[in-house]
C-alpha cells in the first residue's frame, strides 16, 4: 500500500479535535518510562526485548563496542528497533486524536515493526525470503513559508527520523508509483485529494479511496467496489480491506481495470463533453431557471426576505459587510464558537 503526500491539515473546522503530533509532547513519556519495575521486566515491546533489557544493552554498549564491534552494531540495530516499536506503541495510543494522514503513518510504523519482528524470528512467506511491510504511507513534503519542502533530512522531522519512526519518505514520481499494486488517496486540507485520485485511478494498481465529508466533481462518476475500494475516514478498515484484495486478486484486478477505463473515457473528447455538461452546464441551467427577480414579488423587500420565504427559515447568516472594505459583523471567534460540528448538525441537519 503506497502513498506519498504533503503534511497538510485536514478539515480542521469539521474535526477541530484532530491534530498532528508534536514530537516532544507526544513521545516525551514513552510507554516504558511510566511502567513499574515488574512491567519493565515483563512487557515485551519488540520481540523478546523488554525495557529492562534495553536499558542494560544501552549501558553496556560502549564496552561491547570496544571488544566486539560487530555485536555492538547488532545491539544498536536491536535498540533502534526497540525505540521505534515503543514510539509506534505510544502513537497508537493517540490514534483517535490524530489527523488521517498521521494515522496512515502510524499504520505504516506498525507494519514495519511487525515485518521486522517476523524477520527477527526467521519467518518468511511462500513467495519471498523477505517480509515486506504491508503499508508504505509517508510524508514526502510539508508546507513551509507557503511552499512545499521535502521532509527527509528537514529540521521539523529529524527527531522522528532519529528514532526510525516512518514519518518521512522519498518523493516518488508517477512512473515509480505505477509499479505498485495498491494505492490510497488521503484527504488533505480540504478533505479530498482530487488530482491524486484521478492520477491513481489511471494507474494500473488498485485504488483505496479515502471517504471524507468533502467531494469533488469527479466523485460523481465513481462507484465504490467498481472503480475503487472505499476506506473509512479514520482508516480503521484499511488493513482488513487490503487483506481482502490480497485474498481476491482477480476481483481486485477487475476493479483496477474498470477505474483505468473510466479515466481513459473521461479524458477523451466525449468524456470531457459529458463532464462539462453534467458538472457545469446543467447546474448553471438550474440556477438560471430558478431565478426570480425581486421586482416580481412585492412581499419580498430584499434577498434575505426572499430566501427566508422560500426556505422557511434563516439559512444564510451574514458574516462580513463589504463596501470599500470588508468588516466582520461578529466577533473574531464567532464562527468557531457558533458553528461547531454539533451546532451545525442541529442548525442545518
Amino acid at each position: 500500500m503506497i502513498w506519498r503526500g504533503t503534511d497538510f491539515s485536514f478539515l480542521t473546522k469539521v474535526y477541530p479535535t484532530l491534530r498532528k503530533p508534536i514530537f516532544d509532547e507526544s513521545l516525551i513519556k514513552w510507554p516504558w518510562q511510566e511502567q513499574d519495575e515488574d512491567d519493565q521486566k515483563t512487557n515485551k515491546i519488540f520481540g523478546r526485548m523488554t525495557a529492562y533489557k534495553a536499558g542494560i544493552l544501552k549501558k553496556r554498549l560502549n564496552r561491547v563496542r570496544k571488544r566486539a564491534p560487530r555485536r555492538a552494531d547488532d545491539n544498536i540495530n536491536r535498540l533502534r528497533q526497540f525505540d521505534k516499536a515503543a514510539a509506534v506503541k505510544a502513537m497508537r495510543e493517540q490514534y483517535d486524536d490524530l489527523l488521517p494522514r498521521w494515522k496512515a503513518v502510524v499504520l505504516t510504523g506498525e507494519a514495519e515493526v511487525d515485518a521486522a519482528a517476523f524477520a527477527a524470528a526467521g519467518l518468511t512467506n511462500e513467495v519471498s525470503s523477505i517480509i515486506l511491510p504491508w503499508a508504505n504511507m509517508k510524508f514526502s513534503n510539508f508546507v513551509e513559508d507557503g511552499s512545499k519542502t521535502g521532509t527527509e533530512g528537514s529540521d521539523p522531522y529529524k527527531d522522528w527520523e532519529n528514532i526510525g519512526f516512518p514519518a518521512t519518505g522519498e518523493y516518488l514520481p508517477l512512473t515509480e508509483l505505477a509499479k505498485y499494486k495498491y494505492h490510497i488517496d488521503l484527504g488533505g486540507g480540504g478533505g479530498t485529494t482530487w488530482t491524486g485520485t484521478i492520477q491513481k485511478l489511471a494507474l494500473p494498481g488498485l485504488l483505496f479511496h479515502h471517504i471524507t465529508p468533502s467531494m469533488d466533481y469527479i466523485h460523481d462518476y465513481l462507484v465504490p467496489w467498481k472503480h475503487y475500494i472505499p476506506v473509512s475516514v479514520d482508516l480503521r478498515d484499511l488493513k482488513r480491506k487490503y487483506e481482502w484484495a490480497e485474498s481476491n486478486p482477480v476481483k481486485a484486478a477487475e476493479i483496477a481495470e474498470e477505474a483505468t477505463e473510466l479515466i481513459r473515457y473521461l479524458t477523451s473528447p466525449e468524456g470531457y463533453q459529458e463532464m462539462f455538461d453534467r458538472s457545469i452546464v446543467e447546474p448553471l441551467r438550474h440556477v438560471i431557471e430558478a431565478y426570480q427577480p425581486l421586482s416580481l414579488r412585492r412581499e419580498w423587500r430584499n434577498w434575505r426576505e426572499a430566501i427566508r420565504h422560500i426556505e422557511e427559515e434563516d439559512v444564510l447568516v451574514p458574516i462580513y459587510e463589504c463596501e470599500r472594505s470588508c468588516q466582520p459583523l461578529q466577533g473574531k471567534d464567532w464562527w468557531e464558537k457558533t458553528f461547531t460540528p454539533e451546532s451545525k448538525r442541529m442548525r442545518f441537519g
